[in-house]
């Protein structure tokens, strides 16, 4: 049987010289930090606050106003996001909408200015001509109608035509016939001679209503004479 080989003799290390370590100076921070974390009792005030402090959980202050802030803004967004959906549903109907309303609304201004238009000064009478009269002073009765001059051809007074026509014995009936932008015709139809009747002043002139048309000293040629007692008016000149 072999013998087993001897155990060598524990070796100490060599004692390190002072030269060393003459230039180093010893750092205790970090010893001291490893020796207080392994140590219990080596560790200090400070270092359990801090430790206390970074394993419990933060308390979280709550303000009423921000809450309440928050929300009211979660509120406006929501509307807002409620209004932007209605109207990207609504779009079609809204322009739809908007082509109406545009199109009324040029009818609409259309006829205001045509209207406006033709009761301004751009319209007014400048001109008037009589038409169909053969017997009658055409200039006579163009004078009798310069009132209407100066006027807007939609606020031409009927009646003051027929009251100045109703000097001129010889018109039955009349129209009024307005010409943009300035000129008013008047047409008349003049009253037909039927007969003469003899009187005091002379012959006078009836049409077949018995209408005085025209007195003369002498008989007007073409036209009979007709006596009638009662006058023109009478039933029996009828």
């Amino acid at each position: 049987m072999k013998r087993p080989t001897p155990i060598p003799p524990r070796q100490t290390p060599p004692a390190p010289d002072e030269d060393d370590f003459a230039g180093d100076e010893p750092d205790e921070a970090p010893a001291r930090g490893r020796l207080g974390s392994i140590l219990p009792f080596g560790r200090s005030k400070h270092a359990d606050v801090g430790d206390e402090d970074d394993g419990a959980e933060p308390t979280e202050s709550k303000d009423p106003d921000a809450e309440k802030v928050g929300l009211r803004r979660l509120g406006w967004r929501r509307k807002r996001a409620e209004r932007a959906e209605v109207r990207r549903f609504t779009a079609r109907s809204r322009r739809r909408r908007i082509i109406w309303l545009s199109s009324v609304g040029a009818v609409v201004l259309l006829a205001i200015g045509t209207i406006g238009a033709a009761y301004s000064p751009l319209f007014a009478v400048e001109k008037i001509e009589v038409v169909g009269a053969s017997a009658l002073d055409v200039a006579a009765v163009e004078a009798s109608l310069e009132g209407q001059k100066g006027r807007p051809l939609p606020l031409i007074d009927r009646d003051e035509i027929r009251a100045a026509l109703t000097s001129f014995p010889l018109v039955e009936t009349f129209s009024i016939e307005p010409h943009p932008p300035h000129e008013l015709i008047v047409r008349v139809e003049e009253r037909t001679p039927v007969a003469v009747i003899a009187t005091d002043a002379g012959f006078t002139t009836v049409d077949a209503a018995g209408v005085a048309l025209d007195t003369a000293e002498a008989q007007p040629e073409g036209v009979p004479i007709a006596e009638v007692e009662d006058g023109p008016h009478s039933d029996v000149f009828a």
